[in-house]
């Protein structure tokens, strides 16, 4: 994966953000105060040509971001009737509907979008803190929804929490048509407040967790859902290409590898297993593949694998765990 933050753009308050990479501010801000920090870009609609000897203009508009004397970047296509909402516009709305201060900012992809969170508040599980995170992924690439997502921290060890979608996103299939601005305060506006109500039910889940005590089978069973083996593709007469069968396992033993990090975590490598929350319940199980794909093999700065962390692979897998944990504990929503 390439680099994702757009040529460092991005900041934090008090302190570096889940994938430690930024600036740090020690006051709250705005978001526009806040984007402006991180040096502001613009994004803009310029004509689509197909190259060729006669330099055809094709009924599309492209998507370009554009730093102050800088090339442009292409970010995507458009049709005529699409209403962009620039990067301005969209920390303009951010301080409209919600008027919350700034955690972190950042641009991703080159520009094509540009992402916002705020805190809305803390509470604990059976005295293990959680702090609560709402997170706007605004797009500028002409082929994506807007997204609003919770991300919850355990402080005690920055594991960053992803939870089924059901639970934790809104995507705001908002269209880019006449009056999309005006659409997008309103529905930040919304479900601003829906996340301040709304802790109840993530409580009641995360607290179910921790009151669930696990048996080793038990884990190890669950982690077998979490990260499946491949299955092994016959052909003819139902052999295997030795290629693809030596991918395949090369991608089970990483899997295996998994399996079992998590689980020495869970038996009391990971950080604060020692909570009475944690040790040897499906609370802690959680955390530990929370903890293992927020933090493996991360090199460099860090930053794909935040990325991931939030919106990628990881995230699907500690999506995944979240799932079958719930099942585990025998929790429905």
């Amino acid at each position: 994966m390439p680099h994702e933050i757009f040529n460092s753009r991005f900041a934090s308050h008090r302190q570096p953000a889940w994938h430690g990479l930024g600036q740090v501010f020690n006051r709250p801000r705005t978001a526009a105060e806040a984007f402006a920090l991180v040096a502001p870009y613009e994004v803009r609609r310029e004509p689509l040509y197909i190259h060729s000897p006669s330099r055809v203009r094709v009924p599309l508009d492209a998507l370009v971001s554009v730093e102050p004397g800088g090339a442009p970047n292409f970010l995507g296509a458009c049709g005529g009737d699409y209403v962009l909402v620039t990067p301005d516009e969209v920390v303009a709305a951010w301080d409209e509907a919600t008027g919350a201060k700034v955690e972190t900012i950042g641009a991703l992809h080159n520009g094509a979008s540009l992402f916002i969170s705020a805190s809305v508040g803390r509470f604990d599980i059976r005295g293990d803190e959680i702090d609560d995170y709402l997170i706007f992924r605004a797009y500028m690439d002409g082929g994506h929804a807007q997204l609003l997502m919770r991300a919850p921290v355990r402080p005690v060890c920055n594991n960053t929490i992803t939870m089924a979608e059901r639970l934790a996103s809104w995507r705001l299939k908002i269209v880019h048509r006449e009056g999309v601005r005006e659409q997008m305060v309103k529905a930040l506006r919304a479900m601003w407040a829906e996340a301040q109500a709304g802790q109840a039910a993530m409580r009641e889940a995360f607290t179910a967790f921790a009151g669930r005590q696990v048996t080793q089978p038990e884990a190890v069973d669950t982690l077998g859902t979490v990260y499946p083996l491949p299955r092994v593709p016959r052909g003819d007469g139902g052999r295997v290409d030795s290629d693809t069968a030596r991918m395949l396992d090369g991608l089970g033993d990483r899997l295996s590898a998994r399996r079992d990090g998590a689980l020495e975590l869970w038996l009391g490598r990971g950080v604060g297993m020692d909570h009475p929350a944690a040790a040897g319940t499906a609370w802690g199980l959680y955390q530990a593949v929370v903890e293992l794909e927020d933090y493996r093999n991360r090199r460099g700065d860090g930053v794909d694998a935040s990325v991931s962390a939030l919106w990628g692979e990881r995230a699907s897998v500690k999506a995944r765990a979240f799932d079958a944990i719930a099942d585990l504990v025998g929790v429905r929503f």
